[in-house]
């Protein structure tokens, strides 16, 4: 479950690696069909999109010296790019947020990422749910009516991601409901050629 706590506290930061644009037709259709399918509806699902971007550590901000230092060491792990596709995978991130997408390969080496909470594999994300066990289970029915693409891409930028709370929920709500989101990404950092 979110924790109100952690929503108070301010915004909710991560370093991710942000594929190239040239992939996010194939994201925002797929992400099209999930919420078409039902996602965010019924069972009081909070269910917020996400932007084409996998988060690698809740952490954050990395100066531009560190998130090149860390778009070279990821450029060593995956010379040749990297690809992610079904099934659809989840991690609980943050204040009990869950994000779920697809599974990155090959996954980064832990010892180049930052400190802070990894997401390991990491995720391609579509979008993040509470962490309320019906909802979850609600959003893994949803999100099995509506096949994922495979993705593969090479050119790909680190960043430092923000996620903003609009406005506070109610009183004796659960954390985060009636909340909007906001994504605010950094300057973007690619990954050399070789």
């Amino acid at each position: 479950m979110v924790k109100a706590d952690q929503y108070e506290g301010g915004p909710l930061r991560f370093v991710a690696l942000v594929p190239h644009r040239d992939i996010r037709p194939a994201l925002r259709d797929w992400q099209a069909r999930l919420f078409a399918s039902g996602l965010g509806r019924g069972v009081a699902l909070q269910v917020w999109a996400f932007p084409p971007a996998a988060p690698l550590a809740s952490a954050g901000p990395l100066s531009a010296g560190e998130l090149s230092a860390l778009a070279r060491a990821l450029r060593r792990g995956a010379p040749g790019g990297f690809s992610a596709g079904p099934p659809l995978a989840s991690h609980e991130g943050p204040g009990g947020l869950v994000f779920w997408g697809l599974p990155l390969e090959p996954a980064p080496d832990p010892a180049a990422l930052p400190t802070g909470s990894l997401f390991h594999p990491p995720l391609l994300c579509a979008f993040i749910t509470g962490g309320d066990p019906a909802e979850r289970e609600a959003a893994r029915e949803i999100a099995a009516l509506t096949p994922a693409p495979a993705i593969r891409f090479r050119a790909a930028a680190t960043a430092n991601l923000v996620l903003e709370p609009l406005k506070p929920g109610k009183d004796g709500a659960k954390p985060f409901e009636g909340v909007s989101l906001v994504w605010k990404t950094g300057k973007l950092h690619w990954l050399p050629r070789n």
